[in-house]
């Protein structure tokens, strides 16, 4: 069982101590952002998906969006969306969210219902709705470490990863799918799209070398 006042005095704690480390040594060596180019990474069975859409930007805040739209058999459209930054600016994905670009764009978001898509340790899902528009959405946030949520522990892992100055790439992955009346079946495809991808990012992050920047092919 996790306690909360725990992680909130470890947090305080390394929150003074990356304050210090600051001071004592000046600002840390920034890493450009990493991403999996392989192609094979991303494919899915029964699904086609499109080349990336990517933004790439330097420093003082390096990072990336690398978006895919798929496309099911059945005809159903899915996007995945890959936020990512380097060590120390995971606080840039926490303080984003999953749904930040979509409040951006007139959506309101809800937690979807744990009966309507189950969910995998480090996981997460919401509900985005605008006009008569409904989207079902399953995310996670990961490290080198692998998916670690966005909680206080992740905080915490984060900014120890900062105080030491220890090299890490942290990601956010977000599988976005239409749920109407005509598509009941888009829980379920989610779930196939995010059951495929969302390990294999983790595993990429995991196993891919630090030292080397940029995109690099998928670990074998």
């Amino acid at each position: 069982m996790r306690h909360p006042a725990r992680y909130l005095t470890l947090l305080a704690v390394l929150l003074l101590g990356y304050g210090a480390a600051l001071l004592l040594n000046g600002p840390h060596v920034l890493a450009d952002a990493r991403w999996p180019a392989s192609e094979a990474l991303f494919a899915v069975a029964d699904w086609s998906a499109e080349p990336a859409a990517i933004q790439a930007w330097g420093r003082p805040e390096p990072g990336a969006i690398i978006e895919r739209r798929y496309q099911h058999v059945s005809g159903i459209p899915a996007w995945l969306t890959l936020w990512t930054v380097s060590q120390p600016h995971a606080k840039t994905l926490f303080r984003k969210g999953p749904d930040r670009d979509l409040w951006g764009a007139g959506f309101s978001a809800e937690g979807a219902p744990a009966a309507v898509v189950p969910l995998r340790q480090g996981e997460g899902a919401f509900v985005a709705r605008r006009g008569p528009e409904t989207w079902l959405a399953v995310y996670a946030y990961g490290e080198q470490r692998g998916l670690v949520g966005d909680g206080v522990y992740a905080w915490g892992l984060a900014l120890l990863d900062a105080l030491l100055d220890r090299p890490n790439h942290y990601f956010l992955a977000r599988v976005i799918i239409p749920w109407t009346e005509s598509e009941p079946d888009a829980p379920a495809r989610a779930r196939e799209l995010a059951d495929v991808l969302l390990p294999r990012l983790a595993k990429w992050y995991a196993t891919a070398p630090l030292s080397d920047r940029g995109t690099s092919e998928a670990p074998r």
